[in-house]
């Protein structure tokens, strides 16, 4: 399953803790948080989508 993306031309992103886990090295684009708990990895994750956001927003508004 985790295959099919590729399988259609997706550039796959993906957002993970830790070491990566079994997602690991699958992805084109691996953002890994360092961090011994899920709750911490998940608080940096939002920051990082959040500034995505805002420099899309950014760009759109031109």
């Amino acid at each position: 399953m985790r295959r099919a993306a590729k399988e259609i031309g997706c550039v796959r992103v993906a957002m993970l803790g830790k070491d990566g886990g079994q997602l690991g090295g699958v992805c084109e684009h691996e953002w890994i948080v360092p961090g011994a708990t899920a709750d911490r990895i998940q608080e940096l994750h939002m920051l990082m989508l959040h500034t995505v956001i805002e420099c899309v927003e950014g760009e759109l508004a031109g």
